[in-house]
């Protein structure tokens, strides 16, 4: 399953990275251990989950906030967009 996030990464400094998913994306069966594949084929492992209001806040321990900022801004990739994996790589 391929979901889409905002292009904003949110800093949390010792504790890894976080994105934010927009109302409209239906994500309902991710649970935290989840290994998340983006459009370069990295894989983060889904730390916590988040509600705020509509939106959905996925927390990633064990990546890098400047990582996911230079995703975000690849002009060549559907940054963006995350893909749902069964197993850890």
């Amino acid at each position: 399953m391929t979901f889409h996030v905002l292009d904003e990464v949110l800093d949390l400094g010792e504790y890894g990275a976080a994105l934010i998913v927009p109302p409209q994306e239906e994500i309902t069966a991710l649970q935290p251990g989840m290994v998340l594949r983006d459009a370069r084929k990295n894989h983060h492992v889904l730390s916590e989950i988040q509600k705020e209001e509509d939106y959905t806040i996925l927390c990633f321990r064990d990546s890098s906030p400047a990582a996911l900022g230079r995703l975000m801004r690849d002009l060549f990739v559907d940054a963006t967009a995350f893909e749902i994996l069964e197993d850890a790589p």
